[in-house]
């Protein structure tokens, strides 16, 4: 996600975002996004959309009956959130107290049956660490 201001550059406005989300899982305040008709930011809206993987996942009915029909039992999705995790262990892409590890890359995977759906901005990285692996 990306703050526009009026074409004088732009910031990151994740990090404050994560911040105000787990404020509000600490309260439990409900939050609420509403488009605001006649404004459009499809462009920077999408390339926000690319850079963090915790904003699509797996169908889960889909992945369940996928992995069921092959034989597969993951045992830690490793791009994942708390929100759109695949199995009970999960690395998180930010701060979270019931993840196994913030970063992913940094865990062994040759010991587990991982789950990867990296973002498109980590497919290469993690290629190469499979490979390596």
């Amino acid at each position: 996600m990306y703050c526009l201001n009026k074409g004088k550059g732009s910031i990151t406005i994740a990090p404050l975002v994560d911040k105000v989300l787990k404020l509000a899982e600490q309260y439990s305040w409900i939050i609420e996004a509403n488009h605001i008709p006649g404004l459009s930011n499809t462009i920077p809206d999408s390339l926000s959309r690319l850079s963090r993987c915790g904003d699509y996942a797996i169908k889960r009915e889909v992945l369940q009956k996928t992995l069921k029909e092959l034989g597969i039992q993951i045992s830690i999705d490793i791009f994942a959130t708390r929100a759109n995790r695949q199995c009970t262990r999960y690395c998180s892409i930010s701060k979270d107290k019931f993840a196994v590890k913030r970063n992913g890359f940094k865990l062994e995977w040759s010991e587990e049956v991982p789950l990867l759906h990296p973002s498109i901005s980590q497919l290469l990285k993690t290629i190469r660490k499979v490979r390596k692996e």
